[in-house]
């Protein structure tokens, strides 16, 4: 496997994607061109729009931090628990070799990837795999639920016993029917369709179902989860069944109950990401704000590296450790292109950020590894113990580590 120059690029797999299962995007119709910005979302593609105001972090030394690299083959991350356990895809550890022909005769080496099977690697390195069946999904509480089957046609079951099939749905909701998909969300708090499909089930009794009535409530996209919190939406003042002039609201379901919390104005159509006991709250990057963190039933300002125009992704566990990806200008750019930013990525830990960059440079990583790229994956995602996920790019495969933390 070739080696080369360490370069680190930070890319956020199922995160930028994420509009689709995090929250909103600060604008919503599509923009051709982008002269059609409003003023604020203009300054910010030409790289106009001042700073982010503090409180800010110190700097730590990257020499201060330290992971062990934990192998997980060549895989696709699907979701972490809160405590550790990985849910992916997995095909093996090496691409398969075979020989064929080309055109002039000669024989030639190739590769390939064999089909993969769903695994778990718990948070005590136990293995678990799933060979035979269509779609696999891990709650943030760790509970593995098996599905057979796609769209209208499937069952869903866990611990051994079946909870729901698609035959057993009455039509009491009209065509409204869980319809399974990728963008279905399984929690630990019941199973939520995709975006404007009802109805929603929550858990009652164990893993038995019933469906949850939200037809006098604002609409909600419940997308994300934490354990503690229970399973969380974004509620838009201007959507359906909302208030006029009222203010976008946090959606929390537990417990089969569901419940509202005001977001402060500066934070419409904003971004959730729950952990364990809280939430991460932020807007960006074309109206950025502050970070924000709700818990114990407050808000409060979170402290950032200092420097960003915006923080476009930021997760956290209960010890108050944090992934943050910002925008920063650079001025070799600037007046030169639109979007004049380079994405850097920080770990924050004990009230010091440490550019991930260089933290994994001061390891060798990429080069004792021989990967060309490394990406960070995983949504993000932390879990308790501070740790976080990797991937080595080569011969167009990605190669999946878990980043262990040890100091």
């Amino acid at each position: 496997m070739k080696k080369s120059s360490t370069i680190i690029r930070f890319v956020l797999v199922g995160c930028l994607v994420a509009a689709s299962w995090f929250g909103y995007i600060a604008f919503k119709k599509p923009k051709h061109s982008i002269y059609e910005l409003d003023a604020e979302s203009l300054k910010f593609v030409q790289g106009d729009l001042p700073l982010l105001p503090g409180p800010y972090l110190v700097q730590g030394n990257p020499t201060d931090l330290k992971f062990e690299k934990i192998d997980l083959g060549i895989s696709e991350f699907i979701e972490m628990s809160e405590e550790g356990d990985i849910l992916y895809k997995w095909f093996g550890y090496e691409p398969k070799e075979f020989t064929k022909k080309d055109v002039d005769g000669f024989n030639r080496t190739s590769y390939y990837l064999p089909n993969p099977i769903f695994r778990i690697r718990r948070a005590d390195g136990t293995i678990q795999d799933f060979p035979n069946v269509d779609d696999v999904r891990m709650t943030r509480g760790g509970q593995v639920f098996e599905i057979q089957g796609v769209g209208s046609n499937f069952s869903i079951s866990t611990n051994g016993k079946v909870i729901l099939k698609s035959s057993d749905q009455t039509p009491k909701h009209g065509w409204k029917q869980i319809y399974w998909g990728r963008d279905t969300k399984i929690t630990d708090d019941g199973i939520f369709p995709n975006p404007g499909y009802e109805p929603h089930k929550v858990f009652a009794n164990g893993w038995e179902l019933k469906d949850l009535d939200l037809t006098d409530k604002p609409n909600a996209f419940y997308n994300a989860s934490s354990t503690k919190l229970g399973t969380v939406g974004i509620a838009s003042a201007n959507g359906a069944r909302a208030q006029i002039g009222g203010k976008d609201q946090i959606a929390m379901i537990k417990s089969g109950q569901i419940r509202f919390v005001e977001l402060p104005r500066e934070l419409k159509a904003a971004t959730v990401r729950p952990y364990k006991q809280g939430l991460l709250i932020y807007k960006g990057p074309y109206s950025p704000t502050k970070l924000f963190r709700f818990e114990d039933e407050k808000f409060s300002e979170v402290p950032i590296p200092s420097g960003a125009a915006a923080v476009n992704f930021a997760t956290s566990n209960s010890a108050g450790e944090m992934v943050i990806f910002m925008d920063v200008v650079d001025p070799l750019k600037k007046g030169q292109i639109d979007f004049p930013y380079n994405h850097l990525a920080y770990y924050v830990t004990n009230k010091k950020s440490y550019n991930l960059d260089e933290v994994l440079k001061g390891q060798n990583f990429a080069e004792n590894l021989g990967f060309e790229t490394i990406t960070y994956i995983g949504s993000g995602q932390l879990d308790e113990r501070g740790d976080i996920l990797a991937a080595g790019h080569a011969a167009d495969y990605n190669h999946q580590f878990l980043l262990r933390r040890i100091r």
